[in-house]
């Protein structure tokens, strides 16, 4: 059956956050054994972009070029295992900020409009017709039972993508309007928490799409972010009056 998820602890880092209206090309890799590697600069400088894992590529794609906060971009840049660079075609539209996910052989990118952009694992830009169920962005995005998920974006919707790219829209969606959050897969589970910064609660949906509420952070916030290692959840940082440096840490038992 399905695990109960349990938030273990918070805990505390050590503050990092960019300067606002301030955008730069610099990226790191790292490798297993946490060596830093300083790849080609993406191009143009942005913000806000969404990174998603593809087959053979990661992908970098829209944001923020500038720091006027009506420019978006249609830009996507892309790293082999070797870290080369390239730069697919670019998106049809100006999305950010952008939330991606990849289901099946696509990566699904999305953000600032219905239409949802599509790539397949060989950087090939697909004219398809894929659209969310509304207009939104600052999405949560996550991964489940063979489904790339879209979570909030100053909504509580969550729209749902198969292998065939046909979408379903969940109901019930989010247990509250969100803005920002940050999503992960942790086993079974596709996770969506903060984006608010009233409400704490984790929602968690199953490989059947099902939502359950799950464990509340140890503090409500936006603009936090999200990883998986091993059996745990990490949900670090965000803003709630003020920056913070939580992290809170999100198990299946």
């Amino acid at each position: 059956g399905m695990g109960r998820l349990t938030c273990l602890q918070g805990n505390l880092v050590t503050r990092c956050r960019s300067r606002p209206g301030r955008e730069e090309q610099v990226k790191y890799a790292y490798n297993t054994a946490l060596t830093r590697s300083l790849p080609a600069a993406i191009s143009p400088a942005r913000r806000f972009l969404c990174g998603v894992s593809g087959s053979k590529f990661a992908f970098l794609a829209g944001g923020f070029p500038t720091n006027t906060t009506g420019s978006f971009s249609n830009a996507v840049d892309a790293y082999d295992d070797e870290l080369i660079h390239t730069a697919p075609e670019k998106m049809t539209r100006m999305h950010g900020p952008t939330s991606g996910a990849k289901v099946g052989g696509y990566v699904l990118i999305a953000g600032n409009h219905t239409s949802v952009e599509v790539y397949d694992e060989n950087q090939t830009h697909l004219a398809l017709d894929v659209e969310l169920s509304s207009s939104r962005y600052a999405m949560g995005s996550a991964e489940v039972g063979g489904y790339a998920l879209f979570a909030g974006g100053y909504s509580n919707a969550v729209d749902a993508f198969d292998h065939e790219l046909t979408r379903v829209t969940l109901e019930p969606g989010l247990s509250v309007v969100r803005s920002l959050p940050a999503g992960c897969t942790l086993e079974m589970y596709a996770l969506f928490g903060g984006g608010s910064t009233e409400e704490a609660a984790i929602d968690a949906f199953d490989e059947n799409l099902t939502r359950t509420i799950g464990p509340s952070l140890s503090q409500a916030r936006a603009s936090l972010t999200g990883a998986v290692v091993g059996k745990f959840a990490i949900f670090a940082g965000g803003y709630n009056r003020t920056y913070l440096t939580t992290v809170d840490i999100i198990t299946v038992e």
